[in-house]
């Protein structure tokens, strides 16, 4: 009856345990099926990115990965020659400054999408970056003299006496490489200071005369122009020109009656007639992060610093045979437990074990030895004396003469008595 009830058991713990087996397939297959979809997602999302970046001029850091473009540029430098070279001077610190200098188109085909990637190259020349900006010179209170300009912006290489024009929009396309630091492609001719049809501003800048520039007159206006620094502004007041600026609390009024550099500090703002400049304010802070990791010391196996083992099945199914269980549990326990009890033995048993073995054989031993003491005694008491004393009377006998060959045969000698006889 009772192998019957445990048969039973069991079979309920297979069918249990096959209906959690599904279960867990299927939560997996859940899983699974949830990781490809959110793949499938991030994949699409790269994908518009790309042809974003793309559209942009630009290219993802995943599909060429720093360490490619590394090895790509560190072929394509070994290949220049000696006039030209990579906009950086250390591709592997600079890494980060290339993908902002790299300009990629792309085209998609059957099988495949084509990138087609440029990465701009310097020439030995560095030239120097000017605007010139022409300042009235006032006649009287309506019209003023203005220097020609022949272009908005001019570059100058003092060293090999060589000039350049730029335009507003050819300034434009030209990358900031870092402060004070441009990258302009070189699309227009290079022309030589010496030459005599040069603009005045060319020959200021080398310095060679002192000839007047060509002069135009002009109304003159009121202006007022954004330099290069920040928050630095160039005025040109043909008259009179009353500004304020407010930092805060505190208001100041200003005269001004010539052009003029005008700096605002951060937060504050200048107010003019016609006109209200705020500052640009760059708020920095600092923060230090640190991660507050305790690192266990791993002594032992593994097991003994994470517990891999199960300590909790998880009751997903009831059964109506609960009781039943709970029974084959406590008859295994208690006879696990006598077991153990049977088997179990203590340190005190082991000594008490030890000592009376060592009482028995050193009893043992003692009785043994007394035994043969006694045995040895009694031998020596009962066995008799020996006489080893010769008898004191002599008999001599007649001994006939003998040859030789029957000498040695009629000789008798005896260990006992001796006689020897005389005629």
């Amino acid at each position: 009856m009772f192998l019957q009830r445990v048969n039973e058991s069991f079979t309920n713990i297979k069918t249990d345990m096959e209906a959690l087996m599904a279960t867990n397939y299927f939560s997996s297959s859940a899983i699974t099926a949830t990781l490809l979809i959110n793949n499938l997602r991030r994949m699409q999302e790269t994908f518009f990115d790309t042809l974003t970046d793309i559209r942009q001029g630009h290219i993802d850091m995943h599909l060429l990965t720093p360490a490619n473009l590394i090895k790509q540029l560190s072929e394509i430098s070994g290949h220049l020659p000696r006039t030209l070279f990579l906009p950086v001077d250390d591709v592997k610190e600079d890494i980060k400054d290339i993908y902002k200098l790299l300009y990629v188109r792309g085209r998609i085909t059957q099988s495949y999408f084509l990138f087609e990637v440029h990465i701009p190259l310097v020439c030995d020349e560095d030239f120097t970056f000017y605007r010139p900006i022409p300042l009235p010179i006032t006649i009287n209170n309506q019209t003023s003299k203005w220097v020609h300009v022949s272009s908005d912006f001019i570059a100058v290489n003092l060293r090999k006496n060589t000039y350049l024009t730029l335009s507003q929009e050819e300034n434009k396309r030209c990358t900031l490489r870092s402060k004070d630091n441009y990258l302009c492609s070189a699309k227009v001719p290079i022309f030589n200071l010496h030459n005599n049809k040069a603009p005045c501003e060319a020959k200021l800048l080398d310095q060679r005369t002192t000839l007047p520039c060509e002069t135009a007159s002009a109304q003159c206006r009121d202006s007022w122009i954004k330099l290069h620094s920040s928050n630095t502004w160039l005025i040109i007041c043909c008259d009179k020109c009353t500004i304020r600026i407010i930092c805060d609390s505190d208001v100041t009024t200003h005269m001004i009656t010539t052009s003029s550099f005008i700096t605002i500090a951060q937060g504050c703002l200048l107010q003019a007639e016609e006109l209200t400049i705020y500052s640009h304010n760059q708020y920095n802070s600092k923060m230090n992060m640190d991660s507050d990791i305790h690192i266990p010391a791993i002594n032992d196996s593994i097991n003994k610093v994470v517990d891999l083992s199960v300590q909790k099945m998880p009751d997903l199914y009831k059964s109506d045979n609960s009781a039943l269980y709970k029974e084959i549990d406590e008859r295994l326990t208690t006879q696990s437990q006598q077991e153990n009890q049977e088997i179990a033995m203590s340190s005190h048993d082991i000594h008490q074990y030890f000592i009376s073995y060592f009482i028995l054989v050193a009893v043992s031993t003692a009785g043994v030895v007394w035994v043969a003491r006694k045995r040895c005694r009694g031998t020596g008491l009962r066995e008799p004396r020996r006489n080893t004393q010769l008898p004191e009377d002599i008999e001599m006998q007649v001994i006939q003469p003998t040859t030789s060959a029957t000498e040695a045969k009629n000789t008798a000698v005896s260990a006992v008595n001796v006689a020897f006889s005389l005629d």
